[in-house]
C-alpha cells in the first residue's frame, strides 16, 4: 500500500503530469494553505476566548468571595459592638456598631447586584438565605440595643443568652462557607477547562503549522518545477525560432543567389547583344558585375556602421544595370540612413531592381526607365519617408494573384516590417509601381 502511494505521488509530481495540471495544483495548494491558516486562527481565537472567559470567571469569583468575607466581618463587628454595649453599657460601642450595620446592609445590596445574572444551582438560594439571616441579625441587634437604651439592659442580655442570634450567626457563617466553596469549585473547573482548551488549541496550532510548512514546501517545489518547465519551454521556443530563422535565411540566401545568377546572366546577355568587340564586351561585363558586387555589399554592411544617404543607396543598387537604353531617374531630399535602416531598405530596392531586370522595365532590349522619387515629412526627431518606385517602357504587366506572390514580395514586406514600414504595389498597364513608407531617425550630431 505504501509503495502504491509513493508511485502515485511520483506520478503526480512528474513533469509530464504537472505540465497538465500545474496551473490548478498550485492555486489549490495556496487555497488550502489559506484555509489551514484560517482554521489555525479560529483555533487560536477559541483558546484565547476560553482563557479570557476563565480569567473573567476567576475575577468574578474573587469579587464574590471578597464581598462575602466583608459581609462575614461586618456581621462579626456588629455582634461585637452589640455585646460590648450590652455588657458594659458604654456608648463608645454604639458608633462602630452603627457603622458596621450600615455598611453590612449596603454591602449585601452590592453583593446581590454583583452576583445577579451569574448565579447558578444553589447560589441564588444561598444568597437569599444570607440576605434573610443578615436582615434578621441586624433587626435583632437593633432591638437589643433599643431595649438596653430604654433601661432594660438585663432583659436584653437574657435575650442574647437565649442563643437565637448566635445560632443565626452560626448559620450565616455556614452559608457563607458553602457559597465560597462553591465559587472556588467553579473557579477551579473553569481554569481546568481553560487549560484543556489551551492544550487542544496548542496541539491544533502545532498541527496547522506542520501542515502549513509542508504545504509551503510543496508550493515552493511547484514554483521551482514550473520555473524549470517555463525555462525549458523558453529554450525550446528559442530553438524553434532559431531553426525557423535559419530556414528563412537559407531560403533568402537561395533566393538571392538565384537572383544574382539571373542578374549576371542578364548583364552578360545585354552586353553581348550590344557589343560586337569581345574585349570591350568583357570589360563592360566586368565593370557591371563589380558594380553589382559593390551594391550588394552596400546592402549588407555599412562600412563599420556609418550612415549612407538614400540617394547613394538607390544609385549603388541601380548603377550596375545602366546602359544606353536602360535608364533610371531619382529625385528627393537628403535622407541619411544608419545601417539599421539602410540594410532592409537596400534589400527591398535590390529585390525590385532584380524583378525589373527579370520581368519589368529593364527586361527587354529596347530598354525602359525606372523612376525613384521620395518625399520627406519632418516630425520631431523622425523623418517620415514616402518612396515611389515607378517603371515604364517595359512589357505590359498584370497583378499577380494572392497565391502567386513569391518569395521576393515576402522579402520586401519582411524588410520593411523590420523598421516599422509598409509596402504597397500597383499594377498599371504602363508598368509596375511600388510605394514604400517608413520613418527613420535622424543621425545624431557628432560634436
Amino acid at each position: 500500500m505504501i509503495e502504491r502511494l509513493k508511485r502515485i505521488w511520483r506520478e503526480l509530481l512528474s513533469p509530464e503530469r504537472q505540465h497538465g495540471y500545474g496551473t490548478t495544483l498550485l492555486p489549490a495548494a495556496v487555497a488550502l494553505s489559506i484555509l489551514i491558516l484560517l482554521s489555525g486562527g479560529i483555533a487560536t481565537m477559541g483558546a484565547i476566548d476560553s482563557e479570557r472567559e476563565a480569567r473573567e470567571a476567576s475575577q468574578y469569583t474573587t469579587g464574590v468571595i471578597a464581598r462575602l468575607e466583608k459581609v462575614r466581618a461586618l456581621a462579626v463587628d456588629a455582634e461585637t459592638g452589640q455585646r460590648g454595649y450590652l455588657l458594659t453599657g458604654q456608648r463608645r460601642y454604639l458608633k462602630p456598631l452603627k457603622e458596621a450595620m450600615e455598611r453590612e446592609a449596603l454591602l449585601l445590596d452590592e453583593l446581590k447586584t454583583y452576583a445577579y445574572g451569574n448565579m447558578e444551582g444553589p447560589q441564588e438560594n444561598w444568597l437569599m438565605q444570607i440576605d434573610r439571616l443578615t436582615n434578621e441579625h441586624l433587626a435583632e441587634t437593633q432591638a437589643s440595643v433599643r431595649m438596653a437604651r430604654r433601661g432594660n439592659r438585663n432583659e436584653a442580655i437574657e435575650t442574647l443568652k437565649m442563643g437565637g442570634d448566635m445560632r443565626r450567626m452560626d448559620r450565616l457563617r455556614v452559608l457563607i462557607d458553602q457559597y465560597e466553596n462553591y465559587e472556588y469549585q467553579r473557579q477551579a473547573a473553569g481554569l481546568a477547562e481553560a487549560r484543556q482548551y489551551a492544550q487542544i488549541g496548542g496541539r491544533q496550532v502545532l498541527v496547522v503549522v506542520t501542515v502549513l510548512i509542508l504545504l509551503l514546501l510543496l508550493i515552493a517545489y511547484l514554483l521551482w518545477r514550473n520555473s524549470r518547465l517555463l525555462q525549458t519551454e523558453t529554450e525550446l521556443s528559442e530553438i524553434t525560432e532559431a531553426k525557423e530563422q535559419v530556414e528563412l535565411i537559407s531560403r533568402e540566401l537561395n533566393h538571392r543567389v538565384k537572383n544574382l545568377f539571373a542578374v549576371v546572366m542578364a548583364i552578360i546577355s545585354m552586353t553581348a547583344r550590344r557589343e560586337s568587340d569581345a574585349k570591350v564586351a568583357g570589360e563592360k561585363m566586368r565593370e557591371r558585375v563589380n558594380a553589382l558586387a559593390r551594391a550588394h555589399q552596400l546592402t549588407l554592411d555599412q562600412d563599420g556602421g556609418r550612415a549612407v544617404s538614400l540617394g547613394s543607396l538607390v544609385d549603388n543598387v541601380l548603377a550596375p544595370y545602366l546602359s544606353d537604353r536602360l535608364r533610371y531617374e531619382t529625385d528627393g531630399p537628403e535622407v541619411q540612413l544608419i545601417p539599421r535602416y539602410a540594410t532592409p531598405i537596400g534589400l527591398a530596392l535590390h529585390e525590385m531592381a532584380t524583378n525589373a531586370v527579370k520581368y519589368g522595365a529593364w527586361c527587354q532590349e529596347s530598354g525602359g526607365v525606372i523612376s525613384v522619387r521620395w518625399t520627406v515629412e519632418e516630425d520631431e526627431n523622425l523623418q517620415k519617408v514616402a518612396l515611389v518606385w515607378q517603371e515604364s517602357g517595359g512589357p505590359p504587366v498584370t497583378a499577380p494573384s494572392e497565391d502567386g506572390k513569391g518569395f521576393g514580395s515576402q522579402l520586401v514586406l519582411s524588410s520593411l516590417r523590420q523598421i516599422g514600414g509598409r509596402f504597397e504595389s500597383i499594377w498599371p498597364e504602363k508598368g509596375f509601381e511600388a510605394r514604400l513608407f517608413f520613418a527613420v531617425q535622424r543621425e545624431p550630431d557628432k560634436d
